[in-house]
């Protein structure tokens, strides 16, 4: 199995999401790793051998020199493929050691395939078609003029692809949208089963500045934070839309994906629900 590095986006206001960042990454990414975490000051976190961070300057000078930074360090990197995530997608389930393996050999072989998503986030918000069928699995491709063919969502990528969007682009938001469609490479990800799946709205946001949102993360990895001082539970929410969102404090451990129809409009509530809803089942 291939040993591909995998890249934290980090900074100095978000760097406090690390330990619990890595405390999943390392349950659930049941493999050989080598991680990369990018960022600006020193976080305050103990890093395992496998982990090394790397200070992309002393100072962010500006969020709009985000891609350029990322790529001065990433390019640097030996191989062909790369994992690109930021500190915040805490992930939540583990890693299918087979629909791995497979992609990465189809990415190795396909010089068109330039990105694989590795959670439910293609097959939730984007057109696809169907590519490949297995038992318990099938294979998806974007479609051409899709929006978002270029993501932060946690992804493998063929390298010098990213590397080019990420020198092209200025600010995270700029990186996802400055995709030209219709370039003919192809963008892939999985359906039934996933690689690796992560809350995909994010833990941290300006949208609920100083909460942390824990939809999509099971009961037992929200406890196990809560009992080591990583999450104040009156700073946990179960969501990250713009609005009201419910709170740990209103439901706990007995939270159920229903609640969110009160606190969402219906196309919002079927993303979350198409999502997360294996999560809740009682």
């Amino acid at each position: 199995m291939k040993n591909i590095n995998i890249y934290i986006i980090t900074c100095d206001k978000s760097n406090h999401i690390l330990k619990s960042t890595v405390l999943l990454l390392d349950k659930y990414w049941t493999i050989p790793k080598s991680v990369k975490i990018l960022g600006f000051s020193n976080p305050d976190i103990e890093l395992l051998d496998n982990y090394e961070f790397i200070s992309m300057r002393p100072k962010q000078l500006s969020i709009d020199d985000w891609g350029k930074d990322i790529y001065n360090i990433m390019k640097n990197d030996p191989n062909d493929l790369v994992i690109f995530m930021l500190d915040d997608f805490l992930p939540t389930d583990y890693l299918n050691k087979d629909i791995y393996n497979n992609i990465i050999e189809k990415m190795i072989s396909d010089d068109d395939i330039v990105r694989c998503t590795l959670g439910i986030d293609m097959f939730a918000n984007c057109p696809y078609d169907i590519i490949e069928e297995y038992k318990d699995y099938d294979i998806i491709s974007q479609k051409q003029d899709s929006p978002y063919r270029i993501t932060t969502q946690i992804s493998l990528w063929k390298k010098d692809y990213l590397l080019y969007y990420l020198l092209n682009s200025t600010n995270p938001w700029n990186f996802e949208t400055i995709h030209k469609a219709n370039d003919g490479k192809r963008v892939i990800g999985t359906i039934k089963k996933y690689i690796f799946r992560w809350i995909e709205e994010s833990a941290l946001s300006n949208r609920h500045p100083n909460k942390i949102n824990i939809l999509g993360m099971k009961f037992e990895d929200i406890k196990l934070l809560i009992d080591l001082g990583l999450f104040d539970v009156n700073k946990l929410q179960y969501g990250q839309h713009i609005g009201k969102v419910p709170q740990f404090n209103e439901y706990g451990y007995n939270f159920e994906i229903e609640v969110l129809k009160e606190y969402v409009d219906d196309f919002t509530y079927n993303l979350y629900e198409l999502k997360y809803k294996d999560f809740y089942k009682k």
